[in-house]
């Protein structure tokens, strides 16, 4: 039955999306794309709740969990920023495109 209902969970924590227009070197066309910030620190919280519902299937019974999980997380986007804007690799950072009040510019 768990193979059928239940499983594995994953939890993952955020990844923060920054603009970038990369030149590759060569005679390709600059791309746009985006590169992935992972977090300073990330605290993970979860609780774990049996409900008194149980489902059935068949004639096996089983009761049911629901999982609550709350995240924390710390960026230093500003660093990462600085350090495509300093690279040798011609990435154009495209902070225009950032949702605003979600960037250190604001």
């Amino acid at each position: 039955m768990a193979r059928g209902w239940g499983g594995q969970q994953l939890v993952g924590g955020p990844i923060l999306a920054i603009p970038v227009t990369l030149a590759p070197g060569g005679t390709r066309a600059p791309s746009a794309d985006s590169t992935g910030v992972l977090p300073e620190s990330l605290t993970l919280e979860s609780e774990l709740k049996v409900l008194g519902e149980r489902r059935k299937l068949g004639v096996y019974e089983v009761p049911v969990y629901v999982a609550s999980v709350h995240a924390a997380a710390t960026f230093n986007v500003e660093s990462r920023i600085a350090e495509l804007m300093q690279s040798q690799s011609g990435a154009v950072v495209h902070l225009d495109r950032l949702i605003p009040g979600n960037h250190p510019a604001s």
